[in-house]
């Protein structure tokens, strides 16, 4: 399927999502259904699910400590976004780490080099990977991504950011930062943490000067 009839499809709805809350609504192409899909994040839980760099279930003492009952709403809220390929990362020579996928996945544009891609003036080895998952909210809200927060993965990171999903269904491309030079990061691995929130207007004032050691 097309991507722009995709979106035309989503916003007709012409299409079930494939998975949703009511507010956060997750659709793909029918071709990708095979792929790893969202779950909330409070199904991880007590899922048993791996945390990677342990290669064994989080315990109270690996996983990330909740200590306030913010901190624990952020940690069960949201959705959870999986890798949807395995990309094994490896650094050949003196070369910087690079991204290397399966041939069946070569012509689909699931990684790209992220540098490269926005013109960024910077020596980093910084890759993005196509989640081929589209988002949609209601009008007014926007989503907020950043690393899992029920899992730590000392391999890579990511660059987080906001996307105004509202406008029209987005998929989003994550960039990531390779912090290892040689290794696999696996299918399902869970890549990013999603939060929706709705926009508000807030009255602010800003003053500019210069801070000093007698100021509170």
């Amino acid at each position: 399927m097309h991507l722009k009839e995709l979106i035309k499809q989503i916003e007709h709805d012409e299409l079930s999502p494939a998975a949703s809350d009511g507010t956060l609504k997750f659709y793909c192409a029918s071709s990708d259904r095979r792929l790893p899909e969202p779950r909330h994040a409070s199904e991880y839980k007590n899922s048993g699910l791996l945390n990677y760099p342990y290669q064994k279930t989080p315990s109270n003492q690996n996983k990330t400590h909740a200590v306030t009952d913010a901190a624990e709403t952020a940690l069960y809220t949201g959705w959870i976004i999986p890798l949807p390929i395995d990309i094994v990362v490896h650094k050949p020579g003196s070369t910087p780490p690079v991204p290397l996928v399966g041939k069946c996945f070569e012509k689909t544009g699931f990684v790209k080099n992220y540098v490269e891609d926005r013109s960024l003036h910077t020596s980093d080895t910084i890759f993005s990977v196509r989640t081929r998952w589209f988002i949609d909210v209601p009008d007014g809200y926007s989503v907020f991504y950043t690393s899992p927060a029920n899992f730590t993965d000392s391999r890579f990171s990511i660059i987080p950011g906001v996307v105004d999903a509202d406008e029209f269904p987005m998929e989003i491309d994550v960039p990531i930062i390779p912090l290892e030079s040689d290794f696999t990061m696996d299918s399902g691995t869970p890549l990013l943490h999603v939060y929706p929130f709705k926009r508000t207007d807030y009255d602010i004032s800003a003053r500019t000067g210069i801070l000093t050691d007698t100021d509170e």
